[in-house]
């Protein structure tokens, strides 16, 4: 194994604190959502590691100890007698795949967890998840933290994207390549390669990081046809990025909202920031506290919206709220605002809800609940 690679698993940065604390997040949340609709799922972590980073834990064991907790939740346990979970952990370094066994053989797994390692290249592991007929229909989380930005093809993620019910969290250290698009001729074979690929501008000076980070998002949409999320980490000298690509909107709006709940922002932000945010909820022993600058801010966005377009149904309001990475109770407290102003005016096609305005999670799917006008 790389020394480098040994370093990594003997001590957890801050920037790596920071991407298991939003993986924990997501992955409790999406556990929960997916084995209460669908009674099953398999989560593929195919760059696992070891199962530790110093005395910290990875992302193997803070996902065991999340299906444990979600299968114990009382609402799935009455709705499903035995849920199935399959988890495949896979890593190409037969040293992590030995060290994550031996925590692995200190857990008491239920019988419905079926628990799969293997130790091979990331390109093999795939093949297997996705040649075996009986994983086709179940929903699929795919977990890709690779050690390196060359490590997964644009290609292979549009393959595995591609699959029936399936969601990416796909981990990119983006502020390397960054660096040297400004520096072309230094630019080793294998950081052009990945930048042509995965980007929709190629190797050329950007205008700032956002705006290559930008580039990344298109291209990623461009090739899998999905909604795609960044969630920007900055540590004092880089910053790296987690990307959802999801088949669901209410994959957008989950990390939509764990995204503005971790660092206040809409794209990410500085770790600092997220231990500040942290430290005030311990503090003050309250949950996450909604913005007033960010509701004027989608405020704006929603009103020119309407006068771009007249009308819009809560649908698609709801829509337009989340692909521009605004928690929908952000929208529904913006448009509630523009109603008592006068500015907007709304028609309920739902009278069930007499006051409600039908912008939130549970009404992302047609039929549309409400139409909105613009007030003349």
């Amino acid at each position: 194994m790389p020394n480098k690679t040994k370093h990594f698993f003997n001590l957890q940065s801050e920037s790596t604190a920071a991407k298991l604390k939003f993986y924990d997040l997501y992955i409790t949340n999406y556990l929960f959502k997916i084995v209460m609709q669908f009674g099953e799922c398999l989560i593929a972590d195919l760059f696992c590691g070891c199962g530790q980073n110093g005395d910290a834990k990875g992302s193997p064991l803070i996902l065991l100890d999340k299906i444990i907790y979600v299968l114990n939740d009382p609402i799935i346990k009455k709705k499903w007698k035995e849920p199935k979970i399959i988890i495949y952990f896979n890593d190409k370094e037969s040293k992590n795949i030995d060290g994550l066994c031996v925590h692995l053989k200190k857990l008491h797994l239920p019988n419905n967890v079926e628990l799969i390692t293997t130790c091979d290249n990331y390109g093999e592991a795939i093949r297997k998840i996705i040649e075996n007929p009986a994983n086709q229909s179940k929903p699929k989380f795919f977990f890709l933290d690779p050690y390196s930005y060359s490590a997964i093809s644009i290609e292979e993620i549009k393959k595995i994207s591609a699959l029936p019910k399936t969601e990416i969290l796909l981990f990119i250290p983006v502020f390397f390549a960054y660096r040297f698009c400004s520096q072309k001729e230094n630019m080793p074979q294998a950081l052009k390669d990945f930048v042509s690929s995965y980007t929709d501008k190629g190797v050329v000076d950007y205008d700032d990081f956002m705006d290559f980070m930008g580039s990344i998002v298109a291209r990623v949409k461009d090739v899998t046809n999905e909604f795609v999320r960044p969630f920007i980490i900055e540590d004092k000298s880089s910053k790296n990025c987690l990307i959802l690509i999801t088949q669901h909107i209410n994959g957008l709006n989950l990390m939509n909202d764990l995204v503005w709940k971790m660092t206040g922002r809409k794209f990410g932000g500085s770790i600092k920031t997220m231990r500040e945010i942290e430290s005030e909820k311990n503090q003050l022993s309250m949950g996450f506290v909604v913005k007033h600058s960010a509701v004027t801010e989608v405020q704006k966005k929603l009103f020119s919206f309407m006068e771009n377009n007249a009308s819009a149904t809560n649908i698609d309001l709801i829509h337009y709220s989340s692909v521009n990475y605004f928690p929908l109770k952000y929208a529904n407290q913006a448009m509630s605002t523009l109603i008592k102003e006068q500015k907007i005016e709304i028609r309920r096609l739902d009278h069930d809800n007499p006051k409600s305005i039908f912008i939130n999670e549970k009404y992302s799917r047609r039929p549309s609940r409400a139409i909105f006008y613009l007030k003349k």
